[in-house]
């Protein structure tokens, strides 16, 4: 995660406190909530990394300088995402090369191959924002619990609707009560669209979003 944030910038205390924002605000509190919980995961990640490398020293060499080059990896990746909640909540790719250039940029970071094939409609910022982090956190639940040997991210934009799917080819069982699929729950719901999970077991599991954009208009693609 390379890419500079100089937009959006943070939210006035102001645009919190206006009534017509208190769904935006809560996906904004959420995201920040998400963020912290990230960094904080990745940190003591790299933490137990380089304590695995300090044992190592001494005793093998190659195997001291893997780990660290691990713990290093980790940590440019934290100060990445520390810099992107400093400069607001969404991502420069998201607001500036739309859908496919920010799931592109989230798979690109994953150790596991996914396609993508997401519309280059831009939606309203709203809608696009809620289609990235559902993507996001979709994938992120793939990579931690599924063992999946690939995945795949669609998204069509169609007859007012946004419909974007995140499905892999793991162990399924998904509990929808976990807070990943809380939260994309929570996110649907505030634009009023619909979630699907199905994740039998041993069978994979799909998250389909729809998320209705037919009363705000579209922007032309870039």
């Amino acid at each position: 995660m390379t890419d500079a944030k100089p937009a959006p910038r943070l939210r006035s205390r102001a645009w919190f406190d206006n009534p017509e924002n208190i769904d935006m605000t809560a996906l904004y509190l959420e995201r920040y909530l998400n963020f912290g919980l990230s960094l904080e995961e990745r940190l003591v990640q790299t933490i137990l990394t380089l304590k695995l490398a300090q044992g190592a020293l001494g005793e093998d060499g190659d195997r001291a300088a893997g780990l660290l080059a691990e713990a290093l990896e980790q940590v440019e990746r934290s100060n990445a995402e520390l810099r992107e909640l400093a400069h607001g909540i969404l991502p420069s790719v998201l607001t500036h090369g739309g859908l496919p250039a920010a799931i592109k940029a989230v798979v690109a970071r994953l150790e596991l191959p996914v396609t993508v094939e997401v519309t280059a409609t831009r939606l309203p910022p709203e809608i696009e924002a809620s289609a990235y982090f559902i993507a996001a956190e979709a994938l992120t639940n793939v990579v931690k619990h599924a063992q999946a040997t690939s995945a795949a991210v669609t998204a069509t934009a169609d007859a007012g609707t946004l419909a974007i799917e995140v499905r892999d080819d793991g162990i399924g069982g998904a509990d929808p009560r976990g807070h990943g699929l809380l939260g994309i729950g929570d996110r649907v719901a505030a634009l009023g669209g619909r979630l699907r999970i199905d994740s039998p077991r041993g069978a994979g599991t799909i998250v389909a979003a729809e998320l209705p954009v037919a009363a705000q208009k579209e922007r032309p693609s870039a």
